[in-house]
């Protein structure tokens, strides 16, 4: 089974011991709460884990090159790009096999070839290639950003970025998603809307 094999033995700042030790094992189905009080480490256990902090003592092994989606990890590069284009992204192996079936089809009017195209298209079709911008609107709506859909990320508020970085994250469908404190943003029926999301897509 792919899993984490985490070994921290400590993560220290000016001299001062921040986590550990830690030893765990977390498999790809597992579902798992971390809780206690303000200033423990919660958080900067996930930034170890999605290695945003990467000068801790110890290692993390990635059995089977499983995929995490951290919700700090998702940065606007170009903040001309409208909300939709943004988390139209997140699907990248769907964006690319778009483009380059736009190519071929500007190609193939030349040449008449078509066995590339042909086999592109059957995989796009089976990754949804048709329906991706659907799942973009269902899950901006069921965070409460769909009225933000067109605005440029420069025109989105602090809280509102949060919301759309949340989205961005849970539509690029990554194997371990860690979240932290997600819902400080989102109001109860979003609440009720990610619970579900999360049960129907990370069984």
């Amino acid at each position: 089974m792919r899993h984490l094999n985490i070994h921290i033995e400590h993560y220290e700042v000016d001299g001062n011991i921040i986590l550990g030790p830690i030893s765990l094992v977390l498999n790809e189905h597992d579902r798992i709460a971390i809780v206690g009080a303000n200033g423990i480490g919660k958080s900067t256990l996930l930034k170890i884990l999605s290695s945003e902090i990467r000068d801790f003592q110890g290692t993390i092994e990635n059995i089977g090159s499983l995929t995490l989606g951290y919700l700090e990890q998702i940065h606007f590069l170009d903040e001309s790009l409208t909300v939709r284009e943004d988390l139209a992204n997140a699907f990248t192996e769907v964006r690319t096999l778009e483009g380059r079936l736009h190519v071929l089809e500007e190609e193939m009017s030349l040449t008449g070839a078509y066995e590339e195209y042909t086999e592109l298209l059957e995989r796009f079709q089976a990754i949804d290639g048709y329906t991706y911008m659907h799942t973009v609107e269902r899950v901006a709506r069921g965070i409460g950003i769909f009225h933000l859909l067109d605005h440029t990320l420069a025109e989105v508020s602090g809280g509102e970025r949060t919301k759309v970085a949340l989205a961005k994250v849970l539509l690029s469908r990554p194997d371990f998603l860690l979240l932290d404190e997600p819902t400080n943003f989102i109001d109860l029926s979003s609440v009720e809307w990610l619970e579900h999301y999360l049960e129907e897509n990370w069984k």
